[in-house]
């Protein structure tokens, strides 16, 4: 078995996993490891490298070439789960999600016990707007994993339906996996969404912390920006 490690995205505040098959340097601007913890997947092909040239286009934002290695990779190992599951976010990535979604549903019917998949396929339902597919698959991955599914993501599903209490409720069990940065500013937008402000501020105040901490000058930038328009 192939380890790999599961990271926090800053960028779409939601999981991802990174496979070890290769050593990746991600910067830790981008991705914020969670848990040390390693998981196994099924032994990747090692014909070629499609799949590891497809995470460093992955990685340096070049969906359109990703997805190409990708598509390599699964013509050359149709039971590569992985490599359909991180497809399906680049697809995301670009706005093809009819795309994303075809892609995500090849991986979980390969691996239909993993939480991450169900992830990638709630990302792909949740952006192209059709958000009662994007609950009923996100429930389905924290089903399968209170630790690896996506509160996060859920929450804003929740959020979307006007659903803010439930919003909050996943939020904090997001919170609770040790994710925070964009969690947090979720967290805040419900709590003034529901005229919570004094709990709005204050976790306005640790995402900002969170952002200092990590050097992310824009997103400080951001939160001030929020905390201005915070009643006193």
């Amino acid at each position: 078995p192939v380890p790999f490690f599961f990271f926090f995205s800053l960028e779409t505040h939601g999981w991802t996993r990174i496979n070890c098959r290769k050593k990746v340097a991600v910067p830790f601007s981008t991705f914020s490891m969670l848990s040390v913890s390693t998981c196994f997947a099924q032994e990747k092909s090692k014909i070629g490298d499609y799949f590891n040239k497809g995470m460093d286009s992955f990685f340096n934002k070049d969906y359109e070439k990703a997805i190409e290695y990708f598509s390599k990779e699964v013509k050359q190992n149709p039971k590569d789960a992985e490599a359909y599951a991180t497809m399906s976010v680049a697809y995301s990535r670009l706005g093809k999600y009819n795309e994303a979604i075809s892609a995500a549903k090849e991986s979980v019917n390969l691996e239909p016990d993993n939480a991450f998949n169900y992830n990638e396929l709630g990302l792909a339902y949740r952006l192209s707007g059709d958000y009662k597919k994007a609950l009923d698959t996100y429930l389905k991955a924290v089903s399968l994993s209170s630790l690896l599914g996506d509160y996060n993501g859920l929450g804003l599903v929740y959020s979307a339906l006007g659903k803010e209490e439930e919003a909050i409720s996943s939020y904090q069990k997001a919170l609770s996996q040790g994710s925070q940065g964009g969690v947090y500013l979720n967290l805040a937008a419900s709590h003034k969404r529901l005229g919570q402000n004094i709990e709005a501020k204050e976790c306005l105040l640790k995402a900002r912390g969170f952002f200092t901490k990590i050097k992310k000058d824009n997103k400080v930038l951001e939160v001030d920006k929020l905390l201005e328009k915070i009643p006193e």
